[in-house]
């Protein structure tokens, strides 16, 4: 703009028209789109005319607010991501204490994994109530931990709460409940549910 070309004079109106990077000052704005507009810059032509002005203005104001929504929902993703990470990496060492049979270890870990969203996490748990690892034998709270498992699409939660309607255990026992759970669980490659589906296909 101070070396007078048009289109660096109609971009520094704009951004004193709209007060981006400077402070607001219109009078100025108006003076540099004059000066682009008698170099034969018709969009400075235009953004001296009230409506036009305005339609411009509401135009970058969108563009701005679309870039703040995105730079937002990039963070969100970011966030997200650290999490179910932090999630999956707290299940692990849970599952790996539950293989050492250090159960006490495990409940923590699975406990930790559980408050950052893991739904195996919450399977795992189950498993721990049904059986009494490291906490007291609890087959209503193991119910309810496989169906929190299972309503977050666990495929592993999915096929321990078909175990509890085949078995009524807990709930009333439900065959074609736990046929339709086991179906879902080995839709999604899980190999024990397609087993027990040809189980009770030979009942």
């Amino acid at each position: 703009a101070e070396k007078g070309y048009e289109w660096g004079e109609d971009n520094l109106a704009e951004c004193y028209d709209d007060g981006f990077g400077v402070k607001k000052n219109r009078k100025e704005a108006m003076r540099l789109y004059a000066l682009a507009a008698a170099q034969g810059n018709s969009d400075a032509a235009k953004a001296m005319q009230p409506k036009t002005r305005f339609r411009r203005r509401l135009l970058r104001i969108s563009k701005h607010l679309i870039y703040i929504i995105g730079t937002i929902l990039f963070l969100l993703f970011i966030v997200s991501n650290y999490y179910d990470a932090k999630a999956y990496e707290l299940y692990l060492e849970g599952v790996e204490a539950y293989g050492k049979k250090d159960y006490d270890k495990a409940i923590i870990l699975f406990d930790e994994a559980i408050e950052q969203g893991s739904a195996e996490a919450m399977n795992y748990k189950g498993i721990c109530y049904e059986n009494g690892f490291g906490v007291k034998k609890d087959k209503e709270k193991a119910y309810e931990c496989f169906k929190s498992s299972a309503d977050d699409d666990c495929p592993h939660g999915i096929y321990n709460l078909a175990r509890f309607y085949e078995h009524g255990k807990v709930v009333k026992k439900d065959i074609e409940e736990a046929v339709r759970l086991y179906r879902k669980s080995m839709e999604m490659d899980n190999p024990e549910s397609k087993r027990a589906l040809e189980r009770l296909k030979r009942i």
